[in-house]
């Protein structure tokens, strides 16, 4: 399933950006695609930016409006050949599984102005650096307040979860607020609490994410979750590579959930 995003000129990659091959080494045959590394810094102080959410958006096509010819077109991109990382606390980053092609990069921090630009990949291995440009002292990890609530709310509206909490799925949400009240101190425990395990498909933003990638990924960000046991509303159905089948102890296939994850990043569009 696609979803729009602007056209960004390419001017926006003036931004301090630096890339070369990285070194060869011996291929991983546990991985599908390219890998994309990196580092994050910040443009004032040069120190590593920690826990950045650094999403690689596969463009599936570009649209132009013939009827004005100086504007701007429109990026679709595919989110099921989009992927996520989130930098350490030394700044770096590493998206694996990457299909050749053509992708948008948008990073976000909180406290920082938003990076967006564009990469081609092969089927070689990437590394850039990035600088962000800090707007602010960085912030603590996000405290939803009533001045954030209407926010979180559009962001929920915008993304269907309040119209699918109201229509009697056959599926459990969970508000902010809701997230809030289990008191996990990460999202992995977020996620057990909620009866999850590695056998269960996972999608960030409609964007699919294996159970090992959202081990290190910033609760503070989530504000709101859906839990499906069946199947998926029509507008949430995707085509994705085959999974792995998990088995018990006996050898009994576990059933899988699909569990849908959405993000809030303040200050970013």
């Amino acid at each position: 399933m696609s979803s729009r995003h602007r056209w960004f000129l390419a001017s926006l990659l003036a931004v301090a950006v630096a890339t070369r091959p990285l070194v060869a080494q011996e291929t991983d045959t546990t991985q599908h695609g390219a890998a994309f590394k990196g580092s994050i810094a910040s443009i004032r102080t040069a120190q590593p930016v920690p826990l950045a959410d650094v999403r690689l958006m596969w463009i599936d096509s570009v649209h132009a409006d013939a009827a004005h010819p100086g504007d701007s077109g429109e990026l679709f991109v595919d989110t099921t050949r989009s992927r996520i990382a989130i930098s350490d606390s030394t700044g770096t980053f590493t998206v694996r599984n990457l299909e050749a092609g053509h992708y948008l990069i948008n990073v976000r921090r909180i406290g920082f102005a938003p990076f967006e630009g564009m990469l081609t990949m092969n089927t070689h291995p990437v590394e850039m650096e990035l600088a962000l440009e800090q707007l602010m002292v960085l912030l603590p990890p996000i405290r939803i307040t009533e001045s954030a609530v209407n926010k979180v709310t559009q962001r929920l509206d915008r993304v269907g979860f309040t119209e699918r909490s109201r229509m009697g799925h056959a599926a459990t949400f969970y508000t902010r607020r809701d997230i809030i009240d289990t008191h996990a101190q990460t999202l992995q425990q977020l996620l057990s609490r909620m009866g999850a395990n590695m056998s269960d498909k996972f999608l960030l933003d409609r964007i699919p994410m294996e159970w090992g990638d959202l081990v290190d990924y910033p609760m503070d960000l989530i504000v709101g979750i859906e839990v499906y046991r069946h199947s998926l509303p029509v507008e949430l159905s995707i085509t994705r590579r085959g999974r792995l089948q998990f088995t018990d102890d006996r050898g009994t296939p576990l059933t899988s959930k699909t569990i849908l994850l959405w993000t809030y990043i303040p200050g970013s569009s």
